[in-house]
């Protein structure tokens, strides 16, 4: 199984390295697109807070019954709102 990949990467490989300026160039050109793309991504998931505002997120191990979180969960949002 080993030979029958290392006859089909061997050729592979030797033409990347005869060629490296064009599999550079295309490395090169690829990262620069990956970096558009994901600069753009995301950015509607992003809360905008007011001057002042905070986000916070309570997390509670397995163990926790769903009723116990929930109270804290709202005890923590009344807190909030309070101060």
């Amino acid at each position: 199984m080993m030979s029958f990949f290392q006859r089909k990467y061997a050729p592979l490989l030797q033409r990347a390295i005869n060629a490296k300026k064009y599999v550079v160039g295309t490395t090169v050109a690829a990262f620069f697109i990956t970096v558009i793309i994901f600069s753009r991504m995301g950015g509607e998931f992003i809360p905008t807070l007011a001057e002042g505002d905070f986000a916070f997120h309570c997390i509670y191990l397995k163990e926790h019954r769903y009723q116990k979180v929930l109270r804290h969960q709202c005890s923590v949002q009344n807190n909030k709102r309070i101060r």
